[in-house]
């Protein structure tokens, strides 16, 4: 009886050993996996702050060219004044002529057809 029981106490602290070296395993492939995937997350982060400081610099380079190119353009004041206002007047764009029915020899639209032709314009989808 007591072999019996010296034999099962054996048997049960070996399984129990087993059972403490696969967790032991387990864990420390587990620790693994998280410090891969850890130093993956560092070097994607890297890369991502590496590509945001390229585009920083571009975007400095671009604003800086953009205020060079706005230095040397002339004022819109100064082309305005520069320039005085053409004493000629226009002749009426055409559209507006047929919708008042002028002489610009097309035919009139009748306002029955401009309501219809913009009946439902704000429903179109584009």
């Amino acid at each position: 009886m007591f072999s019996e029981l010296m034999k099962s106490y054996s048997n049960e602290r070996a399984q129990q050993n087993a059972w403490r070296q696969t967790m032991a395993e387990s864990r420390k492939a587990l620790n693994e996996h998280d410090e891969r995937r850890q130093e993956r997350n560092e070097m994607r982060q890297d890369a991502i702050l590496k590509l945001m400081g390229k585009q920083t610099d571009m975007l400095r380079c671009l604003l800086q060219l953009q205020e060079r190119q706005q230095e040397h353009r002339p004022s819109l004041q100064l082309l305005f004044t520069a320039y005085p206002p053409p004493q000629v007047p226009y002749p009426p764009h055409p559209d507006t002529q047929e919708r008042v029915g002028g002489d610009s020899g097309h035919p009139a639209i009748p306002p029955q057809r401009i309501a219809q032709s913009t009946e439902g314009w704000h429903s179109k989808s584009f």
